[in-house]
């Protein structure tokens, strides 16, 4: 089963971004063929189903998470990973925790909740709550032209530069080609070159009709969020950091969560990339920037601590863990939602719906450095899990999608006495 479904997560797009990931080679682009168009799938265009406002989350019996528990910890035995920090997250807080294993298997400093790890694509969802802080009804940013916040943003088509909005570039929508990603090398880029990467790149074709996996697409939506929120008079990748931090970071308490490898390295509680050898695992040293050109992407370092406190807030659909609405409850499920365009892969703005077993699931996965990690939502339970993982191979894939699936029957087990969850009408397919 869980071959199956880690077949399916890749046809979903779920594309785990590996620390060499932007390429260094510079192909020709005519050598690129498209992939063929596939009609609308009508699945996307289903809202994203949640619990009730006024029913509670599933009461999950010590018995189902000690079990679940028992089972993360044989998968990670099994597989031999040198590490792990798991939670199953309500809005009230983490209901199960469970860290093991090392830091760096050469060293004997055990993982703990504040132990930092990369979050890699992941780092998108994040981002895309930076821009649901500014959504207002009467200024949607979502579907704010990309046009109208900077005049760094240019396409190479003039229709398509007029059309583009926020959401087409974080939804991968906007007609930028996947090999642009290529070219782009993150040791010496800046984000100014992301700008003028995209300006350059041919348009594929007119924005929101067809997805196209593009990290170049969604960095540039993350900077343009950013600038419509912050001080457009700041650098770049200044203004993306300061405003990380005023709108997010700090005021869902986390302590631990930065998008500086030095800093990380500095707090003597980070965790090391492996990479799979014959019979064990070899720590993974890699050169990274200070300054990552696709910070919005995938650069964010956080803890499992600080990623529970994060998705708190999605669970609480916008209220932060001290009780403080950061955003409206149909921008945060908008972010849910589906794009309604031809080779969709279920993705929209960072995140990818699935399903299990009748089971509806919204995913924000990502790998970065030889580690991996992912945060679930069940939005029919209003519960979420989060996995963090220092190795970036197949068998840290294969627990991502083991905590993903054992959660899910967990929570359809415990749905007995619970209210069946309704539609949210407002979140309106894209």
């Amino acid at each position: 089963m869980l071959t199956a479904v880690f077949r399916m997560w890749l046809l979903a797009g779920i594309a785990l971004v590996a620390g060499t990931s932007a390429g260094h080679a510079r192909e020709p682009i005519w050598t690129h063929n498209e992939p063929p168009l596939r009609l609308i799938d009508q699945e996307d265009k289903t809202p994203v189903r949640v619990l009730p406002d006024n029913a509670k989350p599933p009461t999950l019996s010590p018995t189902a998470l000690g079990n679940l528990r028992r089972y993360w910890l044989e998968l990670i035995s099994d597989y031999r990973l040198p590490g792990a920090a798991i939670a199953i997250v309500q809005p009230e807080g983490v209901v199960e925790e469970t860290c093991v294993g090392l830091r760096n298997i050469r060293e004997s400093d055990e993982i703990d909740a504040d132990t930092l790890f990369n979050l890699g694509e992941a780092t998108l969802a994040f981002t895309t709550l930076l821009a649901a802080t500014e959504d207002r009804p009467d200024r949607p940013i979502f579907e704010r032209k990309a046009t109208t916040i900077s005049p760094l943003f240019k396409m190479t088509e003039p229709r398509a530069q007029a059309n583009a909005t926020v959401g087409d570039l974080f939804a991968m929508t906007a007609g930028v080609p996947t090999y642009s990603d290529k070219i782009l090398d993150p040791q010496w880029a800046q984000p100014e070159d992301v700008f003028a990467l995209l300006g350059q790149a041919p348009v594929m074709s007119q924005p929101g009709q067809h997805f196209r996996y593009s990290q170049l697409s969604a960095t540039v939506g993350g900077y343009l969020a950013a600038m419509e929120v912050g001080n457009q008079k700041r650098g770049l990748y200044s203004n993306f950091i300061d405003v990380m931090q005023q709108r997010l970071i700090s005021p869902l308490g986390m302590t631990r969560a930065t998008f500086s490898p030095r800093k990380a390295k500095e707090s003597g509680n980070v965790a090391t990339g492996h990479i799979k050898a014959e019979f064990s695992y070899n720590p993974a040293y890699f050169e990274e920037p200070e300054r990552h050109p696709m910070a919005p992407l995938s650069g964010l370092r956080i803890s499992l601590n600080d990623a529970a406190r994060w998705l708190q807030t999605e669970l609480a659909q916008g209220i932060a863990p001290d009780g403080t609405r950061i955003a409206q409850p149909i921008s945060i499920r908008e972010r849910w939602q589906p794009a309604a365009v031809q080779n969709s892969e279920h993705r929209g703005l960072g995140w990818t719906r699935l399903y299990h077993a009748e089971t509806e699931v919204v995913l924000a996965i990502g790998q970065y450095g030889e580690q991996s990690a992912a945060i679930g939502i069940y939005p029919a339970y209003r519960t979420g899990f989060v996995v963090l993982t220092n190795s970036g191979d197949a068998d840290a894939e294969r627990l991502l999608q083991a905590v993903a699936l054992g959660c899910a029957e967990m929570l359809k087990e415990s749905r007995q006495s619970d209210p069946t969850p309704t539609i949210a009408r407002e979140v309106t397919a894209q």
